[in-house]
């Protein structure tokens, strides 16, 4: 087999190889989507698990976007796409121009005409005309694929194929409304943008109080203008009266969060004497404003951002992120804590920096930033002050297992000692002193944070809790059901087994460490089923701590029966059930979704989990056609196919609703009072107990009452529908 097939082999392609599945080598029909097609000389397949339109005649709507794949194999240009982005040379039959998802000098980027797609043998990047224009323009799905049919004049033949299901009248009243608020929105940002930037080339007091405060930051006219930083008035309503004489009401300068109202019900302008920084999204349109202000006297904190509005979300959006180039992504990108650290990095060439706006980095920020990186890397650098260590161990504890999972590499730098932030650091220093000293030292969170647990540990009992937490953190990191996973935890337990040794100056407890570490590992991945030293099934199976407490407490869960011994599959099937519901049926969708946060119900599985969060950000109104196709694109939910199938007509979906949400409710509830049972239990240990623990002790009791009551009613239901877990 030739290297140029076993290339493109590796991308999902079978380029002219005449094989169909009888003379196939083995080695190549994993993918069972392969053996549905015969080979031809020069023929390209697509494989369902690449980012391209899967042709699985069993997925809901596959005919509709086979349709749509011809329309766009034979009326679009991906050469013409690509070219604006890429200058291509014609090698043969192919295409090739330097890759723009990574930097490189000799052409490896291949651009095949005849299939319109493309494949980079640097950095493995591949897909179709659609994936194509979603990565390089930052647009979903549904955008990529009107954006393309406008390019290319196909507006009236996607209409014809009614990709898009229509809204009803109501719907579409909504979303006009919404519409004309969100445009409104984005001009009133424009207007207070040009205020603030105007007024700190005035000649206020104010304003040059400002500009000299800039210039002292290092800040030059062309960093101004590229950043389109200003400043405000110390006045509360000089930003209030340019907008309104510029045509806006009231209400909608207070709805943009550039101005607030007062306890007196007053409005006044929201940034008062400050430095203001536009904050964009990454199409460049300004959606919100930071500000530093000026003296002590100032009204409110010394940073503020802007009230979160309909285009403006702190937990996901990034400062900086419209200034970051698309088209050659680095091995990480980098989230820094401040928007001035941002622009600092910026002036010194460092391009791929972006700000969390303040201190907390959420899971968004790591997904958003992660898409900047080729290889989906992720280095957090927080300020270095008691605010940043903090955030990076809330981080630690939720956030960065959860990235983890999901495959973001998440790394942590640490400025030196006495250096604040990277602002501070650039002063008198190169970009090369920031990425020598403080990126290229970064390390995986995972080893910091276990060397920071391991600094408060003084006993062997401390030690071996440590590593049983350890274990139990790395099982909720690794992503569940995926090749290798053993590999990976085993790598983790000998490097964090080796670094312990070197802190406890315990060389010989190396090994040891390192099979606790990986025992606690399996136990927790197999709910305490599996014990590799045993080999077996393992009698801890939580019901060494709860059984105990159970003796102390009466009216166990047990009494209801089939729930105490029910296997996992019962609950996992109720949570597919109801994601598959959401997937099909828009009109109840919104409702099961308010329903699981109000009720505070969790999905037990991580792909469910992912599954249901993505859901919940991009479903809202969208068919199940458009939700398959969408979901195939996106990276944390690919393998998206046995979330859609068509519904017997016979099925009760309020039935199915009910019966999932109820079991997972139960599961849930059951897990809270094992848990309270375990604390009681070793609170009951103390012979003299202090009055607040006892409070404590009550108030838990109490909890757990009140959860068993609630279990009885879901049972009862439960029991009404006929439907109960296998004992």
């Amino acid at each position: 087999m030739s290297i140029d097939v076993l290339e493109k082999r590796r991308m999902g392609f079978v380029v002219g190889c005449g094989w169909d599945r009888r003379t196939m080598p083995g080695s190549l029909c994993m993918e069972r989507s392969w053996h549905r097609w015969r080979r031809r000389p020069g023929s390209v397949a697509m494989v369902l698990n690449n980012e391209n339109f899967g042709d699985d005649p069993s997925s809901k709507g596959s005919e509709k976007f086979r349709m749509l794949r011809q329309l766009f194999q034979e009326n679009t240009k991906i050469a013409d796409i690509i070219g604006e982005k890429v200058e291509l040379r014609q090698a043969g039959s192919h295409l090739v121009g330097c890759c723009p998802f990574h930097e490189e000098k000799t052409p490896s980027f291949t651009v095949y005409e005849d299939t319109n797609s493309y494949f980079c043998f640097g950095c493995r990047e591949r897909g179709d005309i659609i994936s194509f224009v979603m990565k390089t323009q930052d647009l979903n799905f549904r955008q990529a694929v009107i954006n393309i049919g406008k390019r290319f004049n196909l507006e009236s033949k996607l209409h014809e194929l009614s990709f898009f299901q229509p809204e009803s009248k109501e719907q579409q009243v909504a979303r006009a409304e919404a519409t004309v608020k969100i445009d409104e929105m984005y001009r009133i940002m424009e207007h207070a943008a040009e205020f603030y930037s105007t007024y700190l080339r005035s000649s206020s007091g104010g304003a040059k109080k400002a500009f000299e405060y800039l210039s002292s930051r290092g800040f030059d006219e062309d960093t101004l203008r590229r950043f389109r930083i200003g400043a405000s008035p110390d006045s509360a309503g000089q930003l209030i009266e340019y907008l309104e004489k510029k045509g806006y009401g009231p209400i909608s300068i207070a709805e943009s969060g550039v101005a607030i109202r007062t306890n007196k019900n007053d409005l006044v302008d929201a940034m008062r004497g400050r430095v203001v920084v536009p904050i964009m999204n990454v199409k460049g349109h300004v959606i919100g404003f930071g500000g530093r202000k000026l003296s002590e006297e100032a009204w409110g904190p010394k940073y503020l951002n802007t009230k979160e509005t309909l285009i403006f979300k702190k937990r996901s959006t990034l400062y900086g992120e419209s200034f970051v180039p698309r088209p050659q992504p680095p091995a990480t990108a980098v989230i820094v804590e401040g928007y001035f650290d941002v622009i600092q990095l910026h002036k010194h060439k460092l391009f791929w920096a972006v700000s969390s706006l303040g201190t907390g980095v959420t899971i968004e920020h790591l997904r958003q930033a992660s898409r900047h990186s080729r290889e989906r890397a992720v280095t957090v650098n927080m300020d270095n002050d008691e605010a940043g260590f903090s955030a990076v161990l809330r981080a630690c504890q939720s956030i960065f297992p959860t990235a983890m999972r999901e495959g973001i590499d998440v790394r942590l730098a640490f400025l030196p000692p006495g250096v604040k932030d990277a602002d501070s650091f650039l002063d008198g220093k190169s970009i090369s002193d920031y990425v020598d000293q403080v990126l290229s030292p970064s390390q995986s969170w995972f080893l910091w944070y276990s060397k920071v647990l391991a600094n408060d540990v003084n006993s062997i009992e401390g030690l071996s809790s440590l590593l049983h937490r350890l274990g139990g953190l790395l099982a909720d990191s690794i992503p569940a059901r995926k090749e290798g996973t053993g590999f990976v935890a085993k790598e983790y337990a000998r490097t964090i087994a080796r670094e312990l040794a070197d802190i406890f100056d315990r060389p010989e407890y190396e090994e040891e460490t390192c099979k606790e570490i990986l025992r606690s590992f399996w136990l927790k991945r197999t709910g305490g089923r599996f014990d590799p030293e045993q080999g077996r099934e393992s009698k801890w199976d939580r019901k060494r701590g709860e059984s105990a407490a159970r003796s102390i407490v009466k009216g166990s869960i047990g009494t209801l029966p089939g729930w105490e011994n029910a296997n996992n599959s019962f609950i996992q099937r109720a949570e597919l059930m109801l994601l598959r519901v959401i997937v099909q049926d828009r009109d109840i969708r919104r409702n099961c979704m308010e329903i699981v946060d109000r009720r505070g119900i969790k999905f037990a599985e991580d792909e469910h989990v992912r599954v249901f969060e993505w859901l919940k950000e991009n479903a809202g109104d969208a068919g199940p056609d458009e939700l398959f196709e969408e979901m195939s694109y996106e990276r944390p939910v690919k393998d998206v196919h046995r979330y859609f199938f068509e519904f017997s007509a016979t099925v009760d979906l309020e039935r199915e609703v009910t019966k999932s949400l109820n079991a997972m409710e139960i599961r849930r509830s059951m897990n809270i009072i094992s848990a309270v049972d375990v604390i009681v239990e070793e609170q009951m240990k103390v012979e003299h107990m202090e009055p607040r623990v006892a409070t404590y002790v009550e108030e838990l009791l109490s909890r757990r009452k009140e959860l068993q009551m609630r279990i009885g009613t879901l049972h009862d239901e439960l029991r009404n529908l006929d439907v109960l877990p296998d004992v």
